[in-house]
Order: C-alpha cells, then sequence, then structure tokens
C-alpha cells in the first residue's frame, strides 16, 4: 500500500508541477520538436549537396570506406555545429531554471522520493560486460 501512495503522491505532483509551469514545459516540448525536425533537415541538406560539392561520387558503386568516413564525420561535424550547440545552450537554460526553483517547491511535487538499491545504480556495470561480451 504504501508504493500505491507513492506513485501517487508522484503522478499528482506531476500534474501541480504542469499546471503550474505549463508555459516552461510547452517551450521544452517545442525546443525538442524544433530540434528533431533541424536534426532532420540537416541531415537532408548535408546528403543532397554531399554529391554537387564532390565530397561524395554520384555512383554508389564508386564509393569507399575513405568517401563514407569523410561523409560521416562531415555529417557529425554539422549536425553538432547547427544542431548540437544550440540543444547544448538550451539544456543549461533549463538547467539554470531548474535550479532557481525553490527547493520547497521541488520537493512539494514529489520528484525526488525514496528510490528502491535497484534503482541507484548498478546498470552501467552490466552495460560494461555486454559491450564487452559482444566485442569478443
Amino acid at each position: 500500500m504504501a508504493g500505491e501512495t507513492g506513485v501517487e503522491n508522484g503522478s499528482k505532483g506531476w500534474k501541480k508541477f504542469l499546471r503550474k509551469h505549463w508555459n516552461m514545459v510547452a517551450l521544452f516540448v517545442v525546443a525538442v520538436i524544433l530540434a528533431f525536425v533541424g536534426a532532420v533537415y540537416v541531415f537532408l541538406w548535408f546528403a543532397g549537396d554531399a554529391q554537387s560539392t564532390g565530397m561524395v561520387p554520384a555512383t554508389l558503386g564508386l564509393w569507399t570506406m575513405g568517401n563514407i568516413v569523410t561523409f560521416i564525420l562531415h555529417l557529425i561535424f554539422w549536425e553538432l555545429l547547427l544542431i548540437g550547440i544550440p540543444v547544448v545552450i538550451g539544456a543549461v537554460a533549463g538547467w539554470q531554471w531548474w535550479k532557481r526553483l525553490p527547493i520547497e517547491e521541488k520537493k512539494e511535487y514529489h520528484f525526488f522520493g525514496k528510490r528502491s538499491r535497484t534503482t541507484r545504480g548498478g546498470g552501467g556495470v552490466s552495460l560494461l560486460f555486454f559491450v564487452a561480451a559482444r566485442a569478443k
């Protein structure tokens, strides 16, 4: 029964949080959508211009490993430059907003209840073992 009240308080906390800070939640949702759409557009722009700039051959059969690596590295660079940096700036701004909320208000939402021992961590070691086993 104690777990049920914790879930109930948690859902009420979320509802109260969303009601009070709906404008920041809406801004966050819009930012996530814009980041996703922007990432897709940057990919389409870069992939469309890669042949016309001479970075990759026009025929798929003529691609080499060098072309693939160059294409992927340039794509990562442009994605980080045009999408990653604004996302990081937005995340820092969101973190600063969260830090400025009063502690009493954060406790009121019941976001940070007692966690069980299994949710405190330990997932990283099993992930490491999984990656090591797959690499063999």
